[in-house]
């Protein structure tokens, strides 16, 4: 696939959108977002899950992410902004990771 992507469109670089490849890089790089986040979320009551074998209880964290878009639920608002501050600083790191990988690749 990545062949025939190099191939047809040779004016471009890079990995192919929306493919398996794309989508593991990426969570491997949000993955730090995730312990940042997960660190400053708090448990929420247990919720009771329908299955097809009965009931189960499953913990859930105050934080949730779709891809790129993340979500920290909490009621504290400075709380919220050291989360905020935090998850900013592990951004900038990974933007400096990938700036050094990128250049180590070139």
């Amino acid at each position: 696939m990545l062949q025939s992507f190099d191939v047809n469109t040779p004016d471009r670089t890079g990995l192919v959108q929306r493919s398996t490849a794309s989508a593991v890089l990426a969570n491997m790089f949000m993955s730090v977002l995730d312990d940042v986040i997960d660190a400053h979320a708090l448990d929420v009551p247990e919720i009771l899950v329908l299955t097809s074998s009965g009931t189960a209880r499953t913990a859930k964290r105050s934080w949730v992410r779709w891809m790129d878009d993340m979500w920290l639920f909490g009621t504290d608002v400075s709380a919220m902004r050291r989360a905020q501050i935090d998850l900013q600083s592990a951004a900038s790191s990974i933007a400096a990771f990938r700036s050094v990988s990128i250049l180590s690749l070139a």
